[in-house]
């Protein structure tokens, strides 16, 4: 379920805890991981005269246990350094995120969110609807979505579109500054939006179904470098369902 949440000075809906509609409403959005291989020491047998069997330590109170495969669930609130999988995003993504990150809501079948301080985050998204910015009205996402981002009225675009990868599969991004206040991706809970003044980088992958989408942003051009520089790391050990 999405939640409203305030992203330093100003209310972000990345995911609203509203009513479903076909209007953008006012409220603001929500606003890194390399895959560990599996573990597990082996044990000798050993006379049980000499050594008695190991005695498991204890989970640390209140910390995600790691899934089988040693990855930490995303979890609401700060994140540890480490390798994370999803839980409920599909198709399942796996990467590494390094200190100082945090989640804003376990991860959706259609969205996560991240934040660093005041200065942007990091949203992972599979968008369906969109806001149509001449009528305000939800409409079913373009097949081309980079080149719709492009067009929006609100960003002024400073890079591409252009081709790009993204976990080794073919991909199209764009860069662009925000020029007004908008609301873009429609979800059933909340619409995604920016704010006036934000520096975005979109990066759209193709899926079966929905594209998968990865956005980074900053609050500010000099935010936004500070941001990918924290973010193109996740991107990068980013890896999708069966190429895990």
């Amino acid at each position: 379920m999405r939640r409203v949440v305030a992203f330093g000075a100003a209310a972000i809906l990345l995911l609203g805890a509203c009513a479903t509609t076909t209007a953008p409403s006012s409220a603001s959005p929500h606003p890194s991981i390399t895959a560990t291989p599996d573990g597990g020491a082996s044990r000798g047998v050993v006379p049980a005269a000499t050594q008695s069997a190991p005695t498991p330590s204890a989970p640390t109170p209140g910390a995600p246990a790691p899934s089988a495969r040693g990855r930490l669930p995303i979890v609401g609130g700060n994140l540890s350094p480490g390798a994370y999988a999803t839980t409920a995003f599909e198709p399942p993504l796996t990467f590494t995120l390094g200190p100082g990150w945090n989640g804003l809501f376990p991860d959706d079948p259609d969205e996560m969110a991240f934040e660093f301080g005041s200065d942007g985050g990091l949203y992972i998204t599979r968008v369906a609807n969109v806001v149509d910015p001449r009528t305000s009205t939800t409409t079913p996402v373009a097949d081309d979505l980079i080149g719709w981002l492009a067009a929006h009225p609100a960003l002024d675009p400073i890079a591409g579109p252009a081709a790009t990868t993204v976990a080794g599969r073919t991909a199209r991004s764009l860069d662009a500054r925000a020029v007004a206040a908008a609301e873009v991706f429609v979800y059933p809970t909340g619409n995604m939006r920016f704010d006036d003044g934000w520096t975005l980088r979109y990066r759209v992958v193709p899926l079966d179904g929905p594209d998968l989408t990865v956005v980074v942003f900053g609050t500010s051009d000099g935010a936004f470098t500070r941001m990918a520089a924290l973010a193109e790391p996740v991107v990068a050990s980013l890896a999708i369902g069966a190429d895990q």
